[in-house]
Order: structure tokens, then C-alpha cells, then sequence
């Protein structure tokens, strides 16, 4: 597993990579930063000024002359943020760089497949580079199989001492669940489970048993929903408790699809500052 870290370089806000190199220092993992330039949105402009792109002034640069320059100084810039913060951490991190030309999506598509069970990371505010807007950033993260973590910009990284789980109690979530123990298990959280079953019966509570015994070093707690709007009671709850991270899962079948909704997410992220956690069905 890495972590992989969508680089946010080129945006105005506060960028999401110390939080990045911090989660992987404390997972002990190795870093990936990846910076992915676009020549759909790069196209030719006059220069003003003779630089390493141009002969002469006035000169209209080519597409590959600007891909080539905004490769260069994409990679001049991550390296000297990147010197600076690392040598904050003092823990002898691992991490490469990951610069190339084409689309984020086919990027993140490879190295999913390179790297499975990685996690990405990602600002939950587009940077009008990579990506133009937050709705780009959720459809992406549907497409491919593996997590997606969503942060705000300038988030400060804290161990996750409290998590919030959607759920609908059924044996069915042992496999999801099971997906991410490993990673819940270096922090020792307490899990939060809130939802409403797709059956109010002693199955029910067979899966309650089940899923605790995947934690057995954590504390787990339920909250069972009978009624009302369920988008709005999760979040309501999300701002009640405040936890250090929200995890979703999208099942592929039965009463979740109902249960879940694709603004779910969206909603979280502009309501809650809670880190958001993303596995897409194709994750399943």
C-alpha cells in the first residue's frame, strides 16, 4: 500500500501535502506525489519575453513547448515544498515523484492498478488545474478501484480517534468492512455506525456481533435509524460527534443504493471538515 498523494501545487488554497506526507510518516508507508499535466487544457500563447520556452520575443509558443515548461517547473516547485516539508517530519520517509502528460483519471486509473489497496489523496476544493471542480473530483474517484481520501485544504493531520460509518447492519458488509480493518487498526478508533437495516430482525443483530469481532480492540458503537431523511440525520450526526474521519463504501447491489446517495458525499464535503474516506463499488 501507498499513499498517493494528487498534487495540489498549482492551487490558491492551502495545500494538502504535509497532510499526506504526516499520514504516510504514520502509517509507515511510502508517498507518491502525482502531478498530471493536461495538454487538452494547454495551448499555445505569445511570449512576451525570451525564456527557456521561446527564442525570441513575441514568439508563439507551441503546445509541446508549454507541456515541456510546465512540466519542468510543476517538478521545480513540488521538489523545493517537498525538501522543506520532509525535512520537517524527521522520520526518513520514503516518497518519488509522479509527473506525466495526459488525463488524471487515466493516471489514477494505472496506478490503482500498480499499486492495489493504495490510498489517494485528495483536496476536497479543486485547484482549477487538475481539477476544474469538485463535482470532476467525486466522479473520478467512482471510477476506479481504490480509496479515495478527501481533505480540506491546509487540513492539520491528527490519529483518527473517532470514525463514522454509514451502515445498514447486514452480514453482506463484513466483505467492505473487512477492506478496510487493516487501516483502522493502526489507529485504534472508536467506529461509529450509523444507518438504518434493511431488515429489523435477529439477522440484524447476528451482524452487529460479526462486525465487532473484526475490531476487537476497538470500541464500536450503533445507532439504528427507523425513519426520516437519511442524508440529513447522517450529517446532522457527522457535525454532532465530530469524528477525524467519515468512511463510505458504495455496495454494488440491494437497499444501500437506496440508502446511498451520490450527493452524499458533496454534502459532506461542503457541510463537515471531517476528512471523507471514499471506496467506489469498483473498490468492492
Amino acid at each position: 500500500m501507498k499513499v498517493i498523494v494528487i498534487s495540489d501545487i498549482k492551487s490558491k488554497e492551502e495545500s494538502i501535502i504535509p497532510y499526506g506526507l504526516n499520514l504516510a510518516k504514520h502509517l509507515q508507508r511510502e508517498v507518491l506525489f502525482v502531478h498530471v499535466v493536461d495538454p487538452r487544457v494547454q495551448q499555445g500563447v505569445p511570449s512576451a519575453v525570451a525564456d527557456s520556452s521561446s527564442v525570441t520575443p513575441d514568439t508563439k509558443m507551441t503546445q509541446g513547448e508549454i507541456i515541456e515548461k510546465e512540466i519542468l517547473q510543476s517538478e521545480q516547485e513540488l521538489e523545493t515544498y517537498l525538501s522543506y516539508e520532509i525535512s520537517r517530519l524527521n522520520y526518513p520517509l520514503r516518497w518519488d515523484l509522479d509527473l506525466s502528460i495526459g488525463s488524471i483519471e487515466n493516471r489514477m486509473t494505472d496506478l490503482a492498478a500498480d499499486y492495489p489497496g493504495s490510498l489517494f489523496l485528495l483536496s476536497k476544493e479543486p485547484d482549477n488545474y487538475i481539477f476544474d471542480s469538485q463535482k470532476e473530483t467525486i466522479d473520478i474517484s467512482k471510477t476506479f478501484n481504490g480509496g479515495c481520501l478527501f481533505v480540506s485544504p491546509g487540513e492539520k493531520f491528527v490519529p483518527y480517534r473517532s470514525v463514522l460509518i454509514p451502515s445498514v447492519f447486514s452480514k453482506n458488509e463484513e466483505k467492505w468492512i473487512g477492506k478496510i480493518h487493516d487501516f483502522l487498526s493502526r489507529f485504534r478508533p472508536v467506529i461509529n455506525m450509523l444507518g438504518r437495516p434493511e431488515h429489523f430482525a435477529d439477522e440484524e443483530m447476528s451482524a452487529l456481533l460479526e462486525i465487532d469481532q473484526l475490531f476487537p480492540k476497538a470500541t464500536v458503537n450503533y445507532k439504528v435509524l427507523d425513519k426520516g431523511h437519511f442524508d440529513e440525520e447522517f450529517i446532522d450526526y457527522a457535525e454532532m460527534i465530530d469524528p477525524e474521519l467519515i468512511i463510505i463504501m458504495e455496495e454494488k447491489v440491494g437497499f444501500w443504493r437506496s440508502l446511498f446517495k451520490k450527493e452524499l458525499i458533496r454534502k459532506l464535503m461542503e457541510t463537515n471538515d471531517s476528512p471523507v474516506l471514499y471506496y467506489s463499488r469498483n473498490s468492492i
